[in-house]
C-alpha cells in the first residue's frame, strides 16, 4: 500500500523551464491548498506558457525579472 504523499505550505523550483513544465502535476500534488509554489529558472520569453500550465492548479503571478530571467509565483486552488 502506497504511503499518502505529504503536503507543504511553499514549494520552491529552481530548474529549467522544460523540466519545470513536465514536473507539474508532481509539484502540485505536495502543495497544499492554499500553499505557494515559487518557480525560478524560466527565461521571461517562457514565462507566459509555465503560467498557463501551472494556471491548471494555482492562480500565479509573474512576481519578478532580473536580466531576462522570470520569478513566478502561485497560490494552490
Amino acid at each position: 500500500m502506497a504511503e499518502p504523499q505529504p503536503f507543504y505550505d511553499v514549494v520552491v523550483a529552481n530548474i529549467l523551464t522544460n523540466p519545470l513544465k513536465a514536473l507539474m502535476p508532481l509539484l502540485a500534488a505536495h502543495v497544499r491548498p492554499g500553499g505557494r509554489i515559487v518557480l525560478s529558472g524560466i527565461l521571461d520569453a517562457q514565462a507566459e506558457e509555465v503560467m498557463a500550465i501551472y494556471g491548471q492548479a494555482f492562480d500565479m503571478c509573474h512576481t519578478a525579472g532580473e536580466e531576462g530571467w522570470a520569478l513566478l509565483t502561485g497560490t494552490r486552488k
